[in-house]
């Protein structure tokens, strides 16, 4: 079922309505991006010179590195430092925009399809998404800091990669579920199938890492959860009807 559900969101992609959302959060991740990054690489920059020059080590090997070569390594250092640290911080704006606009978009495409057709249940909807997401984010940046040691062995990669369909799992789960099921609900649905949704979270984490698909990965990420979701909440619902 995870299968054919990430398939058919995949082919949902090329809808109109999906295809204005995947430009709107490409465009607010890239703006969220520039803008952080002008913003701080200036002062990443002379942290990191600092930070070398109070090691006699550090000074000496770049000392040496600068006697060979005419450029300096600062700015360099100082621009994959941002990256690493504001990509994922762009990435969770984004899902933010998701949780505001493009869920919603999502859950009326779904609906005029007949694919969702459920009593909405829940309650305080984006304020229960905006705090799962913000303490997922921060679960994600403390154990992507723990990972980043084991780069040096060469599975940093790997950690990544899972610690960030842990990401995608935490944040696309609850809020596919969040509008339309109870607490008593979610809870059990999310436990029962928890190893389906990782799943999900996996596919989803690996289409980062196809071109021109990765710019989709967040619109299809709330295609895929809201299509299992919804599937496995009408079944919960007419399984505890019939009892």
């Amino acid at each position: 079922m995870v299968i054919d559900v990430f398939i058919r969101s995949i082919f949902d992609l090329f809808h109109p309505r999906m295809i204005l959302a995947i430009l709107a959060s490409l465009i607010l991740v890239l703006v969220t991006f520039l803008v952080l990054f002008y913003l701080s690489f200036g002062p990443v920059s002379s942290w990191m010179e600092n930070l070398i020059f109070s090691f006699d080590w550090a000074r000496k090997n770049y000392e040496y590195f600068q006697h060979y070569f005419s450029f300096s390594l600062f700015p360099i250092m100082s621009l994959v430092l941002l990256i690493l640290l504001f990509f994922p911080l762009s990435w969770f704006f984004c899902l933010v925009f998701i949780n505001f606009i493009s869920f919603p978009l999502v859950f009326h495409y779904l609906d005029r399809q007949g694919t969702l057709n459920l009593e909405r249940r829940g309650s305080f909807a984006l304020i229960k998404s905006l705090k799962n997401s913000s303490l997922a984010f921060l679960v994600f940046i403390l154990l992507w800091l723990m990972s980043l040691p084991f780069w040096l062995l060469g599975i940093g990669p790997l950690l990544t990669f899972l610690i960030l369909a842990r990401f995608n799992t935490k944040v696309f789960s609850y809020d596919s579920l969040v509008d339309f099921a109870n607490r008593n609900e979610r809870r059990e649905i999310v436990q029962k199938y928890r190893w389906d949704y990782f799943f999900l979270g996996l596919l989803l984490s690996l289409t980062l890492f196809i071109p021109f698909l990765n710019l989709a990965a967040p619109i299809l990420g709330a295609l895929a959860f809201t299509r299992y979701s919804s599937a496995r909440l009408r079944q919960f619902r007419e399984i505890n009807t019939t009892k």
